[in-house]
């Protein structure tokens, strides 16, 4: 008789170990589910937040990724945008607009080959070998930059 009770405590622990257990595992996947939807956003070019912020229609607050996921298209023309850093997460794009800037290094659109529209026309642009991987774009304006090499 004394066994079998050693048997019932062990098996209730072994229980509460699993508990804790499936519990630890739960909260770890919900975390990472969680983790993607809560990813802030940082522009560090003023102008460029703004527009971004009027597009999504969020005037203050922190600017996650899942406000511009569904975006397919963004239009920052005549913003005075000098610095890109943050559209890389613009994944949907399927047109950009950034005409009529200060934009000079366009590195940071290499990533977003959803493009299909990319209007650059009248900024400093001299580089354009990030634009060899939009492999989908069959609209592209650079009208008025300061391109030398198209060999991209």
């Amino acid at each position: 008789m004394r066994r079998a009770g050693r048997v019932k405590v062990g098996f209730y622990r072994l229980l509460r170990y699993a508990s804790v257990i499936v519990f630890l595992s739960f909260m770890l996947v919900a975390g990472a589910c969680n983790s993607g939807e809560q990813q802030i956003v940082t522009f560090p070019d003023p102008n460029l937040e703004a527009a971004v912020r009027e597009a999504i229609n969020k005037p203050e607050g922190d600017i996650y990724k899942s406000d511009i996921e569904g975006l397919s298209s963004f239009d920052a023309s005549g913003w005075n945008v000098g610095n890109l850093t943050g559209l890389e997460h613009f994944t949907s794009l399927t047109h950009l607009y950034l005409m009529y800037n200060q934009i000079s290094d366009i590195s940071v659109v290499a990533n977003l080959t959803s493009l299909t529209g990319l209007y650059l026309g009248w900024n400093q642009i001299s580089d354009i070998s990030p634009l060899a991987r939009l492999t989908n774009l069959t609209i592209l304006n650079l009208d008025s930059n300061v391109i030398a090499d198209i060999s991209a």
